[in-house]
C-alpha cells in the first residue's frame, strides 16, 4: 500500500518531491534533476498518483545512462510499487532484473540490496529475504528501513522476539506509521491488544 498521506514526515517528503516535479517540468531534459526527482519519490515511499510515469521516466533515463546503478535500483523499486498498485506480479521479474543489474554495477548498493529483500518478502521467500536484509543491514546499520526488512522476515519465519526487537529499533530510528503499525501488530501477536492501539 501507499504511505499515510496524513503522516507529517510523509507530507514533507511528498512536498519536496512535488517541488522537484515542478522544476522538472520546466527542465524536462535535465537528467540529474530526473534522477533527483525519482529519488525524492522513493524517499516519500512512492506516495504519488502515477508510478507508471515514474517507471517510464526512469526507463528513459537508463537508455541514456545505462551504467547508473542508483537509477536501476530506483526502477526496481518502482516496479515493485506498480505490482502493488495494480495487483500484477508480472512486475516482480522486472524488479528483480533491474535490482540485480544495479548490484552488478555497484555490488554494495543499499537501495538494490534492500529492494531485493523487499521483493523476496513479496514473493514469500522469507529465508532469502532475511539473508538480503542482513546484507543490507551490514551495508548500513543506521538505516531504519533495514530493521523493518529484518523484522518482517524474522516474523514470517516465526522468530517473534527477534522481529519485535527489530521493529522497536525501527520505531526508535524513524518513528512513522510504518514503524508503529509493525510494533502494534507485534503487541497483538504477544496477546496484548490493548497496547496495540
Amino acid at each position: 500500500g501507499k504511505p499515510d498521506a496524513n503522516d507529517p514526515a510523509v507530507e514533507k517528503l511528498v512536498a519536496n518531491a512535488q517541488k522537484l516535479e515542478k522544476q522538472l517540468k520546466a527542465k524536462p531534459g535535465d537528467a540529474k534533476l530526473k534522477l533527483k526527482t525519482a529519488d525524492a519519490w522513493y524517499q516519500a515511499g512512492f506516495a504519488l498518483d502515477d508510478t507508471a510515469a515514474l517507471v517510464a521516466s526512469l526507463q528513459q533515463e537508463l537508455r541514456s545512462h545505462p551504467r547508473d546503478a542508483h537509477a536501476w535500483g530506483l526502477l526496481g523499486l518502482a516496479y515493485q510499487q506498480r505490482a502493488r498498485e495494480v495487483a500484477d506480479p508480472s512486475y516482480y521479474p522486472k524488479s528483480e532484473g533491474a535490482l540485480r543489474r544495479a548490484l552488478r554495477l555497484a555490488p554494495a548498493d543499499l537501495v538494490a540490496t534492500s529492494g531485493l529483500a523487499s521483493l523476496a518478502l513479496s514473493r514469500h521467500r522469507f529465508r532469502e529475504a532475511l539473508g538480503l536484509a542482513r546484507r543490507a543491514h551490514a551495508l548500513s546499520p543506521a538505516t531504519a528501513q533495514t530493521y523493518g526488512l529484518l523484522g518482517d522476515a524474522q516474523l514470517e519465519l516465526g522468530r517473534y522476539h527477534r522481529a519485535f526487537a527489530d521493529f522497536d529499533r525501527l520505531a526508535r530510528l524513524k518513528p512513522s506509521l510504518a514503524a508503529y503499525s509493525r510494533v502494534s501488530y507485534a503487541r497483538e501477536l504477544l496477546g496484548r491488544p490493548g497496547e496495540a492501539v
